[in-house]
């Protein structure tokens, strides 16, 4: 789940994460044990990013915040959704996650040589967008059932390597922090940094400087790009800023090749300064 909603939060580049997560609620129901049905209920689960926390400490706080949200797992989703802004058809996520420990073809084992049957298999249809699907303990099968009016087949296998990579990175690292753990593998890596040439030095730039930046902001999102005592400054927030400045300029009349002058508040420090453009 953890690992779902980094790789949630790098697609998006959204810090607050929210998806739907499947839970059994048979124990809930009375005589259940006796009846037939899955007893599954959606519950709508929030994460919150922090990208200078380690992997330990994010999968710790998911743990907490799932056992509080199993308190209402008997709820249905009708309801819950009422307790929400959303109003009308509109559902609270179009993704969702499961995980559970073992396959149905795993647990009908012990049953397979009273009912005579060979290969068990699952065939269903659910509402969502994208419904990524774990089970295992020691060896995790990993699927996802995806609306193909939405995503292409290639699409899809990309996410499925990108989760596959964020895990193992997350597996050998799990003290590192969640802007250190990779979701690209290597061969993806090289090949955007071919593309880009982020690998390059240039002891004088051809690109401008607002070029480069644009590049990091879209690669290093959350990478800090300025820093001093007090305060820190992402390539995202940085790029950002540099946006409004420009949109500013150039509602100002400013131009290429036209000299203009920029009083600035102290971003990084209390003391204003000038930019000259």
């Amino acid at each position: 789940m953890g690992i779902w909603a980094i790789l949630l939060s790098h697609y998006t580049g959204r810090t607050d994460i929210l998806f739907g997560a499947t839970a059994s609620v048979r124990h809930f129901i009375p005589d259940s044990q006796e009846n037939t049905g899955l007893y599954i209920n959606t519950l709508p689960v929030r994460i919150r990013i922090d990208p200078g926390q380690s992997l330990v400490e994010l999968v710790s706080k998911i743990r907490n915040d799932w056992e509080q949200v199993r308190r209402f797992q008997h709820m249905p989703l009708a309801e819950i959704q009422a307790c929400s802004p959303l109003k009308g058809s509109q559902q609270l996520s179009e993704i969702y996650f499961s995980y559970d420990y073992q396959s149905l073809d795993q647990a009908m084992i012990p049953y397979k040589h009273v009912l005579g049957c060979k290969d068990i298999m699952l065939l269903e249809r659910t509402p969502a967008v994208m419904f990524l699907t774990v089970q295992g303990t020691d060896e995790l099968v990993i699927s996802i059932e995806y609306d193909l009016r939405k995503f292409a087949a290639d699409t899809i296998k990309q996410i499925l390597l990108h989760f596959q990579t964020c895990l193992n990175s997350g597996a050998d690292a799990p003290d590192a922090r969640l802007t250190d753990i990779p979701i690209l593998p290597r061969e993806e890596q090289d090949r955007i940094a071919q593309t880009l040439h982020t690998r390059k030095r240039f002891s004088r730039p051809n690109s401008c400087i607002h070029h480069l930046l644009e590049i990091q902001s879209s690669l290093n999102p959350s990478i800090k790009a300025l820093r001093d005592t007090h305060k820190q400054i992402t390539y995202h927030r940085l790029n950002a800023l540099a946006n409004q400045v420009g949109r500013f300029l150039l509602s100002l009349g400013a131009a290429p090749e036209k000299k203009s002058w920029c009083f600035c508040p102290g971003l990084l420090t209390s003391s204003p300064y000038f930019l000259e453009f």
